[in-house]
This record gives C-alpha cells, structure tokens and sequence, in this order.
C-alpha cells in the first residue's frame, strides 16, 4: 500500500504465485467504484479524481505481436492499437473506438501492465520494455504499474528505467489473502 500511495511509475516484482496480478486487479476493482473513500483506505489515495485503470496482460500483447506481426509491433503506436483493438473485441458497442488510446493520449489513465516476464524471448521482452518507456516519456501525465517475477527483471536490459519505483510484493498469509479476495469477488 505505501508503494501505491507514492507518486510515480511503479515496477512490482516478485517470485511466482505472491500475488503480483492479483495486486493488479484488486488496484482496478478499488479505482473502478470510483469511491474515493474507499480509494483512500484501501490505497492511500490523497486528492483529486480518481483515475481510469486500463489492464494489460503483456502475453497477449506478445501474442498479437507473433501472431499478426504486419498489424503489431514492440512499440508505443502498436500498444496502443493493441489496446484498442483488444477492448474492442471485449466489450463491443460498450467502449468507443479509439476510446482506450485516447484515454491514455489525455493522460488520464493507470496503466496496468501484467508480467513483463511473460515475454518469453529476450530479445522481444527488451522491445516490450522500451515500448512501456515510450509510453512514460509520450504520456508522462499517466501512471504505469507493471508487474514481474524477480528472475526476469533483474537482468539489466529488461529492467524499467529509473522512472519506475521498484517495490517487492511479499507473500501474503491467509489471513491477508482472505479481505483481498472478498474484496475482488464482491460483485
């Protein structure tokens, strides 16, 4: 919660299952109640209005990207086509074209970027590791929160630059798990 409550980008690391993506998720449950009192305890959310979280699992950025390579590139324009696109086939008719891409050109999004590991080649998980700095230094009004496992971010050409705050997520006991889950699930 401390690293969450302070500003900037913000890289969670941690070994496999501790509960990076979940972290994730909880963070856009909490933000989508637009409840700013709950926003404050749950987050230590200080002023001003809430922000709009956009969720983005890299290994289906990287599948597109394999997958459709002449539409998809490991670069800010093609992240953000891939995040239109991907709304769009999932919530059709319910977001507007172009509505996610302009989101984040307005500098009114948290970006919530999932498992820079889980690019699996090396070479690509650099491009992918650029492409999120592009969008920090493109859109610096936004904040980005990616998660890693520890191995895959320690090594010196995948690791964010030094505009990301790194913070270790812990395992949690079951008795830490139990309200995080409640709360995800809640309806």
């Amino acid at each position: 919660r401390e690293a969450l409550a302070e500003p900037g980008h913000l890289a969670l690391i941690g070994k496999a299952g501790c509960g990076k993506t979940t972290v994730l998720r909880l963070l856009a449950t909490v933000l989508a109640e637009q409840n700013l009192a709950l926003a404050q305890s749950w987050l230590g959310w200080r002023d001003g209005p809430l922000p709009i979280t956009v969720y983005l699992a890299l290994r289906d950025f990287e599948h597109a990207c394999q997958t459709k390579p002449a539409k998809y590139g490991r670069n800010v324009e093609s992240l953000l086509r891939f995040l239109d696109d991907h709304f769009a086939q999932w919530h059709p008719k319910r977001v507007a074209p172009g509505f996610v891409g302009r989101l984040v050109q307005s500098g009114q999004a948290w970006l919530l970027i999932d498992a820079l590991d889980e690019v699996p080649d090396f070479d690509h998980r650099i491009d992918v590791r650029r492409a999120i700095e592009g969008l920090a230094s493109e859109f610096p009004q936004n904040r980005m929160l990616v998660t890693a496992r520890v191995a895959a971010y320690t090594q010196a050409n995948t690791r964010l630059d030094e505009r990301f705050n790194v913070a270790a997520v812990r395992d949690l006991t079951t008795a830490q798990w139990t309200p995080l889950i409640q709360r995800l699930y809640a309806g």
